[in-house]
This record gives structure tokens, C-alpha cells and sequence, in this order.
């Protein structure tokens, strides 16, 4: 007998039945489909899913002291570049990582060093009264105009959630401009395959208010916990969320740290992994991605006012286990992300599919009976 996934040259048992049907007016006679059919099924195949991206691959750890004049401020540049690196290899984004976009290969660290210098204006080292780093008012246009000069405007998007603290001379905390990042916000971006760094600022209750590490009133991400910056930027690696609502609350994230490589059980750390990449022109590096629990505390700045905190990333007095006698806070508070622009001729093709089925549709003028 023939399988059933060829076609048959004798008459099947079915086909009395269709051709019964048929006599009926029950049965429309089948066609090839048009090339403008063919055109809409590839475009429907191409659009996007409810799925999360599966990502091919690891993400980029290049250290914020790779280069000495980056001294010990380059975090913010670190983690976009990191990020930049992997988008790279993981879309084909080659102009990403060559000179001016068509000229020499860049490395993952040539990458990180002109954005810094160029974009971003990164202060490398700590200049007291002046703050040191680089200010997150800047990241997102730094970004962009990083992507333009590589001839890929228009074909990467940039997003961001950023919340700027305000703080007084003293460095207390008085509020926000902007919108703190949420929880959804980085799920979204992170299961559509962008690649996405988020920021954190370090806070010390003293005397029963909120001060920022550092004390300085122009907010800037630099160095790691307990430095003069304030702040710190890390490339998301990773997201698990198992409470099943996109509302804010406890979830864990992966991330690689431009200034450690926090392993389980070192400060917040609960689990962790090694590896190694090369990048565009052969250099190699050792990675590590450390895993954190985010918690959520709903009335951290008064009632309904909450925060995502990175529970333990500054050590002894950073856990929620702490209770009332914890005094370190590390908030989540600002977001950005970047992914390919779909290409517009499979919507096109989608939009022409639905104007050609319309024509061949059959009109009614009325209510039928039956």
C-alpha cells in the first residue's frame, strides 16, 4: 500500500464520498495556490510568537578594567558593550563590531572603549565634588548615535526604562525622575531576544534616611558596591519568573558584571556558571554569569511605593533576610534594551495577502437560509 505521506495513482475510499459532496454544492474545488497565497503564508511564518527567543548565544563578560585608562569608573560602557558584542554575533550585526560599521574588526573591547570615550563621556576615575562614571541621562542617546555612526540606524531599535534618583547635598534620596524599570519590562525585552543591561543604585539608611553611596547630585553608574559613584550597570543574561503575574514581584535574574565575578555563594550570589568566548578578531575571554534573587518590597518608599531589590549584592546587611536590622539597599532602577527592526516587506506581504483573499472572497448580499 502506498504511505501515507505520497500520493496514490489509484482511486482512495474517500473520493466517492467527495464526489457526493460535490453534487451537493458542498465541496469547493480545490486550486493551486497563487503566488500572492504563497507570499502571505511565508510573511504569517516570519511574524513574531508568544515564545520566548532562545538565545544561541552566551553573553559577552569582557571586566571594566580591561584597559588601564578605563581606570575603575567604565561599568556603564562595559555592560552596553558586552551587550553590543552578543547582538553582533547573535543577529549578524557585523557593522556593529567594524570600524565606522565597513571598516576593521573590532574587538568586544574596542567595542566598550569607543563607546565610552565617544558616546557616553565616561569619567574613568573618581574626581571629588564632580561625580565620576557615567551620568544614565546619557546612556540611551549614546546608544543610538553609536548605532548610527555603524551605519545601522534605522535597523536596531533602542528602548529604556530609566528612573534618575534626585538626591539633596547631604545625598539623601527625594524622589525620582522617570519611571523605575519594572520586572515586566525586562521579561518583555529579554523574551523578544534583545539584549538588555539594567542599572542599580547602592543606598545606606543613616540616621533614618535614604542616602546614596557616593553622595553626588549628578547620578552616575561606575564602580562596585561601596565605591564613589553611586550606582552600577549589568548585562542581563538571564530571567526566571515563576509567580505567573507580570505585576511586580520576587524573580530571579542572571546578569555577567563588568566589575566581579560573583560565584554561588559569594555575597547574594545562589548559583553561578563559567565560560569562555572569543570575539570578532580571536580574543579570548573567561566569562561568568552570576544569578541573584530580585525581591520586592511593595511599600519600600511608603505606601504602595515599591522597589525591586538585588537581594545581597553589597554582602552583610543587603539581604531581605536581614529584617528590620538590614541597612543596605541595592534598587533596581533603570532599563535599556536593544533589538534587529523587523524588515518591513513581510508585513507588506501580510497587508497585500489580506487585500487579495478580500477580492476572492465570495460577497454576500444578505441573510442566508439553511
Amino acid at each position: 500500500p502506498p504511505s501515507p505521506w505520497t500520493c496514490a495513482s489509484r482511486p482512495q475510499a474517500h473520493e466517492p464520498f467527495l464526489a457526493a459532496q460535490a453534487q451537493k454544492g458542498k465541496i469547493v474545488k480545490l486550486k493551486r495556490l497563487s503566488p500572492l497565497m504563497v507570499g502571505v503564508l511565508l510573511a504569517l511564518s516570519s511574524l513574531p510568537t508568544a515564545a520566548a527567543y532562545v538565545r544561541i548565544n552566551k553573553m559577552f563578560d569582557v571586566p571594566q578594567t580591561q584597559r588601564a585608562e578605563w581606570g575603575t569608573e567604565w561599568c556603564a560602557p562595559t555592560a552596553v558593550g558586552n551587550s553590543l558584542a552578543w547582538l553582533a554575533k547573535e543577529y549578524g550585526l557585523t557593522g556593529l563590531v567594524k570600524k565606522d560599521g565597513t571598516g576593521a574588526a573590532m574587538s568586544a573591547a574596542d567595542v566598550i572603549d569607543e563607546i565610552g570615550k565617544t558616546d557616553m563621556k565616561t569619567k574613568p576615575n573618581p574626581v571629588p565634588g564632580d561625580g565620576s562614571g557615567t551620568q544614565r541621562a546619557v546612556v540611551e542617546q549614546a546608544k543610538k548615535d553609536y548605532i548610527k555612526r555603524h551605519g545601522l540606524e534605522g535597523k536596531i531599535s533602542v528602548e529604556s526604562m530609566v528612573a534618575i534618583p534626585q538626591i539633596n547635598a547631604s545625598g539623601v534620596l527625594t524622589g525620582y525622575t522617570g519611571t523605575k524599570v519594572t520586572k515586566k519590562w525586562l521579561k518583555d525585552q529579554f523574551d523578544k531576544g534583545q539584549d538588555v543591561e539594567f542599572a542599580v543604585s547602592y543606598y545606606e539608611i543613616i540616621d533614618g534616611k535614604m542616602v546614596r553611596k557616593g553622595g553626588h547630585v549628578e547620578i552616575s553608574d561606575g564602580q562596585i558596591p561601596g565605591e564613589a559613584s553611586g550606582g552600577h550597570a549589568l548585562t542581563l543574561a538571564g530571567i526566571f519568573d515563576a509567580s505567573g503575574t507580570v505585576a511586580d514581584s520576587d524573580f530571579q535574574v542572571s546578569f555577567t558584571d563588568p566589575g566581579r565575578n560573583d560565584l554561588a555563594g559569594q555575597f547574594g550570589a545562589i548559583a553561578s556558571d563559567q565560560y569562555s568566548l572569543t570575539d570578532f578578531v580571536g580574543d579570548f575571554y573567561f566569562n561568568t554569569e552570576s544569578t541573584y534573587q530580585v525581591t520586592f518590597d511593595a511599600n519600600f518608599f511608603g505606601a504602595g511605593q515599591g522597589a525591586l531589590l538585588l537581594d545581597g549584592y553589597q554582602g552583610a546587611g543587603d539581604f531581605a533576610a536581614d529584617g528590620v536590622g538590614r541597612r543596605l539597599f541595592t534598587v533596581l532602577e533603570a532599563g535599556w534594551a536593544e533589538s534587529p527592526i523587523s524588515e518591513p516587506w513581510s508585513v507588506a506581504l501580510v497587508l497585500l495577502g489580506l487585500y487579495g483573499l478580500r477580492r476572492r472572497l465570495p460577497q454576500r448580499s444578505g441573510p442566508q437560509s439553511t
